[in-house]
């Protein structure tokens, strides 16, 4: 159920409602709405999404890593990069890697995480969250709606075709329970999460099939919008 708005600079900016994945008799009826997206068409006719300008505000205690080489079947834990509100601005480059991407709110011996993964052949970025919670009543279904046709899953996935030597940029936001994904300003997946352990807060790079570089990778803490 979106919502959109055109404001006082030009700009077509739109809210989606994510729905709660918890039982809805256990925890009540909740949902919430995501990040302010930038909605437009670039020169190519492909429509570009992307988180508004003014979310910047938001950063603080800001820490960058560069030149991370990632072997094939490597993950690599980011030091002194962790946490549960934070943003994420990381450039790949997929060099000959079947599946690269990151992988947040994880715990030291890796029982809980969620993988936000790009596979190249097959032109998909998605969100893993099959070891996202310990939590067994925490359900994902094909539709957002539950009811007769659904079944259970384990991976949101999404379209994302790169062009040949593209790099990939995603930018992620994580609050809490909620993860929105931008990536190479053209694509968004957008998941809730509900890691149970304290630990679960780290941060991961990876590679498989192949080896990739994380150029560039860049981190903040985000303020609280509301103080109170």
């Amino acid at each position: 159920a979106p919502e959109s708005l055109l404001d006082n600079q030009g700009r077509r900016i739109m809210w989606a409602w994510v729905l709660d994945r918890r039982p809805s008799v256990e925890y009540g009826w909740s949902g919430t709405m995501t990040l302010p997206r930038v909605l437009s068409l670039g020169e190519d006719g492909v429509l570009r999404i992307e988180p508004v300008e003014e979310l910047k505000q938001l950063r603080q205690r800001g820490k960058s890593l560069e030149g991370i080489q990632i072997a094939a079947g490597e993950s690599k834990t980011l030091e002194g990069i962790e946490g549960n509100a934070i943003e994420l601005v990381a450039t790949f480059d997929p060099k000959d890697a079947e599946r690269f991407g990151i992988k947040v709110l994880c715990s030291q011996d890796g029982e809980e995480e969620t993988v936000i993964e790009v596979e190249p052949s097959k032109g998909q970025i998605k969100i893993d969250v099959s070891n996202s919670s310990l939590n067994s009543s925490i359900k994902y279904t094909t539709f957002c709606m539950r009811g007769e046709d659904n079944h259970e899953v384990t991976e949101q996935v999404a379209p994302f075709p790169l062009e040949d030597g593209e790099k990939v940029t995603l930018q992620v936001f994580l609050d809490k329970s909620i993860l929105e994904v931008f990536a190479n300003g053209r694509q968004c997946v957008t998941q809730r999460v509900y890691p149970t352990r304290e630990d679960s807060v780290g941060v991961a790079v990876f590679s498989e099939g192949g080896s990739a570089t994380v150029e560039k990778i860049q981190s903040w803490e985000m303020a609280a919008t509301n103080e109170w």
